[in-house]
């Protein structure tokens, strides 16, 4: 048994990527299923890559909700500052992009703790 899409694993809804999880993963499926080798270990690159996936798409995700969705004085300002922030430094808007062409078009990095940290501040 291969689980894909919503039944493999849930992820937030906030970033609109139901439908392109689900078709991704049964495109890597049937690239397996559509070969001679069914056994576990033939599954591992689809498992891999998905995980990895999931991973950024969960970090997004948060980041996301924090950044559009705290409706606070403090979330408000956050929004405002960032958004000028983008004006002069595009590297900040790579989740963005990276939800919109897919996770893996935007490298590791951008998915590291400090990335992340850079992308909230206020500074």
């Amino acid at each position: 048994m291969v689980l894909i899409g919503d039944a493999a694993g849930w992820n937030d809804p906030i970033i609109g990527q139901g439908l392109s999880i689900s078709l991704r993963d049964a495109r890597l499926v049937s690239e397996v299923i559509g070969g001679d080798d069914w056994s576990p270990l033939a599954f591992e690159p689809y498992v891999g890559e998905r995980s990895e996936r999931m991973r950024r798409l969960r970090i997004i995700a948060a980041l996301m909700t924090e950044l559009r969705c705290t409706f606070t004085p403090e979330g408000a300002r956050r929004r405002k500052h960032w958004a000028e922030r983008c004006a002069v430094d595009p590297s900040l808007l790579a989740h963005v992009v990276a939800y919109l062409r897919g996770p893996e078009t935007v490298p590791a990095e951008a998915f590291e703790p400090a990335n992340i940290r850079r992308i909230l501040s206020e500074s």
